[in-house]
């Protein structure tokens, strides 16, 4: 399974501004970062951290040489309390991904050190981590600390923080799964971050959460990290105006013109007008709401480069002039457990202004339908279905169009256990009498078992079998049956009990082999005489109203006729109550 963010810094084109606004950052090699989790299973999360650094040379090359074996340090805490660290571990391809949007005909420092045009890689970390317990307050903090001994320094050429060049990049998470599981959400556009100076510019990460969670995103003020755990960072000093007499601040990180600023704390989307040559850093977050209750954040920090254009792209790309390439689909999750978001974008497809897109599906790779709203060159597809994916491209000037191959992504079902539910003697049975369930499971490996009654959980009913003799009238037993493998899927099935010889509180039995003593009483009694030959009987107790509110198997004294069993519910109100024996003789009382 193939996983990746989009890009976030886009087209650095060979420009003499360009040029030395890069130069003076080479003594710091981080350009920005981003830090999110996911959810694996139980209390198991995976972390990944992805940094993006400058390969060009110079002073801040052997810095950016590490990252192809670095650790990044995840400091983890429950509120205030240290709780552990983890070590991330670089994943595919080790020696990073290339981000640098180019020009036809172009090459970067990545690949080209004689080009003059500087370059971008990515690095992704992950690891998984098992909590040790659930609380509302986790925070996983990367604070620019490393095993190999690096840090994590930001681009000396940011142009709204005080002597950036010393800071370094600090990242944090909160985690709230007292409640249920979360997963942070995906930024599902490719990220341009590379705008045209006085033009209008829009910033489009178009999140998207995994578990349909409501977010807000907002803007804070870039961290100095300390690199250690145990301590946290603090935060850099913005300077600058966003215009005159307005102060850079984290509600107007950028020089614009005046009140063209606006974050829309909805969507992310960001609208402004630069009007200088500039390098922002912009700290990006996101709040996750759940039925109103906060239970995550996650931060994501993006370099912006403002520069001069030719024309009305931060490159020179000609419009579409002939029938263009589609070129191949490439999805950032081409498998993945049920529901997932997954990215697509082209690659090899023709680069130019005046093209059109239309994303379609298809679940056979032959009949195909357009995708409503999917008309961008990248689409964030939420999977609950295998299905196939393409695009068709098509030159607005010429009306060519070109449609790509299609791409199977695969939602992982089979792991979704089948239940069904055996009881002996049956689900007719008498009052009083066992009943043994069982549950039976197909397409699951080392499952787990809860036994619910009337959907309430049974404590302890945690294996295949159910036995029990005290069921009442339509109990309705459930078996929820989760899978133990890398979805970690459940399924669930039940069964209604038919209870012969139970009665109502109206329906009073008149059986003189039964007494209950003393009658009215505190709360203590005895139930005496023919109490059966099981060695417990089944008693419980309702009020007035039919609520029940006494239930429990009680252990029998003596034997014949003088059997009896005590019964303490001192801590009852005053009243009149009826309890029944082995759910059918009934007998009221009064507890004074």
């Amino acid at each position: 399974m193939k996983k990746q963010l989009p890009y976030f810094l886009h087209c650095l084109i060979c420009t003499g501004l360009l040029l030395s606004l890069h130069i003076s950052c080479l003594a710091s090699h981080i350009l920005g970062g981003e830090l999110f989790y996911t959810h694996v299973s139980g209390n198991t999360y995976k972390i990944t951290c992805v940094l993006y650094g400058s390969c060009s040379p110079g002073v801040g090359y052997p810095a950016f040489s590490t990252l192809s074996y670095s650790s990044p340090q995840i400091c983890i805490y429950d509120s205030s309390t240290y709780v552990m660290s983890v070590g991330l571990v670089i994943q595919a391809p080790d020696s990073g991904i290339e981000v640098t949007s180019l020009c036809a005909g172009d090459s970067s420092q990545c690949t080209n050190p004689s080009s003059i045009i500087p370059g971008i890689k990515k690095f992704v970390y992950s690891h998984t981590v098992t909590l040790p317990h659930t609380s509302a307050n986790w925070i996983f903090l990367y604070g620019g600390g490393d095993a190999t001994g690096s840090g994590a320094a930001r681009a000396a050429a940011i142009t709204n923080i005080v002597n950036s060049g010393s800071s370094v990049l600090q990242l944090s998470d909160t985690l709230n799964n007292s409640i249920a599981p979360n997963s942070n959400p995906v930024l599902s556009d490719s990220l341009r971050t590379t705008f045209c100076i006085n033009q209008h510019a829009d910033f489009k990460p178009n999140p998207i959460d995994p578990d349909g969670d409501s977010m807000y995103v907002f803007i804070t003020t870039p961290m100095n990290g300390t690199g250690e755990c145990g301590s946290t960072g603090v935060p850099c000093s913005y300077f600058g105006n966003a215009w005159p007499g307005m102060p850079i601040s984290s509600t107007t990180p950028i020089q614009v013109l005046p009140d063209s600023f606006q974050l829309n704390h909805h969507t992310g989307q960001m609208s402004f007008f630069p009007n200088v040559f500039e390098r922002p850093d912009i700290n990006y977050n996101i709040r996750e709401y759940r039925g109103g209750i906060l239970v995550g954040t996650s931060q994501h920090e993006f370099n912006f480069l403002v520069l001069e254009c030719m024309g009305s792209l931060p490159c020179l790309i000609n419009s579409c002039s002939s029938t263009p390439v589609a070129g191949a689909v490439n999805a950032t999750i081409d498998t993945g457990c049920i529901p997932f978001v997954s990215v697509l974008s082209l690659v090899g497809t023709t680069l130019a202004t005046g093209l059109a897109y239309q994303w379609q599906s298809s679940p056979d790779n032959t009949s195909w339908a357009n995708i409503p709203g999917a008309t961008n060159g990248t689409f964030s597809a939420i999977i609950s279905v295998s299905g196939y994916y393409r695009c068709s491209v098509t030159c607005l000037g010429t009306g060519g169009s070109d449609t790509s191959a299609g791409t199977l992504i695969t939602a992982d079902t089979s792991s979704i256990p089948i239940v069904t539910i055996s009881a002996v003697p049956g689900t007719s049975i008498h009052a009083g009498q066992y009943d043994t369930l069982t549950a039976i499971v197909t397409g699951a490996i080392a499952p787990t078992f809860q036994w619910l009654i009337n959907g309430s959980a049974i404590p302890g009913a945690t294996s295949s079998t159910f036995i029990r003799h005290n069921f009442v009238n339509n109990d309705s037993v459930t078996c929820v049956v989760t899978n133990n493998i890398t979805c970690g899927y459940f399924s669930f099935n039940s069964i209604i009990l038919s209870v012969s010889g139970y009665t109502g509180i109206q329906q009073l039995i008149s059986d003189d082999e039964i007494t209950l003593l003393p009658n009215p009483n505190n709360g203590v009694f005895i139930i005496k005489g023919a109490l059966g030959n099981d060695e417990k009987i089944f008693i419980e107790i309702t009020n007035t109203i039919g609520q029940v509110i006494f239930r429990n198997d009680l252990t029998i004294n003596n034997s014949g006729k003088n059997k009896q069993v005590q019964v303490d519910i001192t801590k009852l109100p005053k009243g009149l109550y009826f309890v029944k024996i082995n759910g059918s003789s009934v007998r009221k009382f009064v507890k004074e």
